[in-house]
């Protein structure tokens, strides 16, 4: 649903990648509070090892990079942007060399102090009240003009992703408002 609505706000084409593969918990989960608390162990402890790997991430993102550009040979401008772990890798994945205009993050994991100063294209950067405000400050202060850094203090980790409560007005309000800021972000650099 995300996917969609950015596309549908920037008026861009979306992909999101099968960086995972079988370490995905699967969608018939709506809860894991529906399996075995065994079962839940099982299916975090895969997903876990996996994102863990995310320095490996962005070379299978250039891989797949190639197929599409392949594949929509219209696309000539690209961006890229991430939530939770896939944060950490965007923020690797914009750095010198890197063949992305724009990119951006919500509700990143694994932030270092070093990532804002080695992203070398224009970056947007959504925290949660869950994430390190020292550290989204040190985006903010590095980013500066080329940068859009903003903090929802209202709203936990995952509220633009898997944990996005669109029952309640008001986090579905806050869903919708970051996603106008990231594509507002996207169509001012792309």
């Amino acid at each position: 649903m995300a996917a969609d609505l950015l596309s549908e706000l920037s008026g861009a084409l979306v992909i999101l990648p099968d960086i995972l593969g079988d370490a995905a918990i699967p969608l018939k989960y709506q809860s894991l509070d529906q399996i075995s608390e065994e079962e839940q162990q099982a299916l975090l402890g895969k997903f876990m090892g996996k994102i863990n790997e995310f320095r490996d991430f962005p070379g299978q993102i250039l891989e797949g990079m190639k197929k599409w550009k392949t594949e929509w040979p219209s696309v000539d401008k690209w961006g890229m942007f991430g939530l939770c772990f896939g944060g950490k890798v965007v923020a690797l994945m914009s750095r010198k060399d890197t063949p992305y205009l724009a990119s951006g993050q919500a509700h990143p994991s694994f932030i270092a102090n070093e990532d804002p100063e080695l992203i070398t294209i224009p970056h947007i950067c959504l925290a949660s009240k869950d994430e390190d405000p020292e550290k989204i400050a040190i985006y903010k202060i590095v980013l500066g003009e080329r940068g859009h850094v903003d903090t929802y203090p209202e709203n936990i980790h995952g509220w633009m992703g898997i944990k996005a409560d669109l029952e309640d007005p008001e986090k579905k309000r806050s869903f919708n408002k970051g996603y106008q800021e990231v594509s507002d972000f996207f169509r001012r650099y792309l």
